[in-house]
């Protein structure tokens, strides 16, 4: 395995928003707050408050007219930021978080690429990048000006499977990454230089006439103990290769839904997003197979358990 390289620099946080954000709900009190604020909704009515107060007081008809008209255009006001040009607002408002996500997005990636250098997962990092290129070319090709009905139910799920399988992606880079960390901590030379001398050792042992069954134990002991954490080590080694594959999987599928969109592009410069085609299925198929591997990363036979990531910490603590 590659040594560890330190090449730490410090990267801008970029405050992503949450699902939660895009909800209905969120960008109604959103468009609400902001019809609030409006200075013409906020002055004429701290004016007209005033004035019905000095109109009541004072016992004056002109301040509690002028209060009231004060009123009507802060009412007015409100009604137009709210009701008319809300929707506006609104689009505005979602374009502005999906810009914020995508930005917390690539400095997401940027970062996880860094740190696969800096833990010396070379291979890791460059995946990532070419993983985010093929994302961001599919993406921005389904953003563009060639592409029409982005806005109906299957162009909307483009855009999802188009995310969601490079989501899946990066979830595989990062587990590999994890596991490749924890081998890391194991020195395989050392083990294997030691458990090569026990075997001689007992092989000398097992001859002599002066033997102890208790020596010959002791190094059955030692020498299953190093197989055995060789043997994990191996199957780990398999698993990060396995993990690899599985992303270069998304990788293709991003790639390949990009080229099969292009080619239908007509003569009048467009392609239509409202039938489904081979790139949707593309993406399916990826996000269904990259689930898949999510499973096994939960179940015992492909995450590294505790019992196994106990291993290395004891091998790298006593080497």
């Amino acid at each position: 395995m590659n040594s560890k390289r330190g090449r730490d620099a410090p990267s801008g946080n970029v405050a992503a928003p949450t699902p939660e954000d895009f909800k209905g709900s969120s960008v109604q009190r959103h468009v609400l707050a902001q019809a609030s604020k409006e200075p013409l909704t906020v002055i004429p009515l701290a004016i007209g408050t005033v004035c019905v107060l000095a109109g009541v007081v004072l016992v004056a008809p002109a301040a509690l007219i002028a209060g009231l008209l004060s009123g009507g255009v802060s009412a007015g006001s409100f009604i137009w930021h709210y009701f008319i040009k809300g929707e506006r607002v609104a689009e505005e408002y979602v374009q502005e978080l999906r810009t914020r996500r995508d930005e917390a997005q690539r400095q997401s990636i940027r970062d996880f690429a860094r740190e696969c250098e800096n833990a010396g997962f070379d291979e890791g990092a460059k995946e990532a990048g070419e993983l985010k290129e093929a994302y961001y070319r599919l993406r921005d090709f389904l953003i563009g000006d060639s592409v029409e009905g982005k806005s109906t139910e299957s162009g909307q799920y483009y855009f999802l499977l188009a995310e969601n399988t490079f989501q899946h992606g990066i979830e595989l880079l990062r587990q590999a990454m994890n596991t490749f960390r924890a081998l890391q901590k194991m020195d395989t030379h050392s083990l294997e230089e030691e458990r090569d001398t026990w075997v001689a050792e007992l092989a000398k042992l097992e001859k002599s006439k002066q033997k102890k069954e208790s020596e010959l134990t002791n190094l059955r002991t030692k020498i299953e103990s190093h197989q055995k954490r060789l043997e994990v080590f191996s199957q780990q080694e398999e698993y990060i290769q396995e993990l690899m594959a599985r992303c270069e999987v998304c990788e293709s599928a991003l790639d390949t839904s990009y080229m099969q969109l292009t080619r239908l592009i007509t003569s009048t410069g467009k392609v239509s997003l409202a039938e489904k085609t081979d790139a949707l299925t593309e993406l399916e198929r990826a996000v269904q197979a990259a689930k898949k591997v999510e499973e096994k990363l939960r179940s015992t036979s492909g995450a590294m358990t505790r019992e196994e990531e106990a291993v290395y910490e004891r091998a790298g603590q006593k080497n």
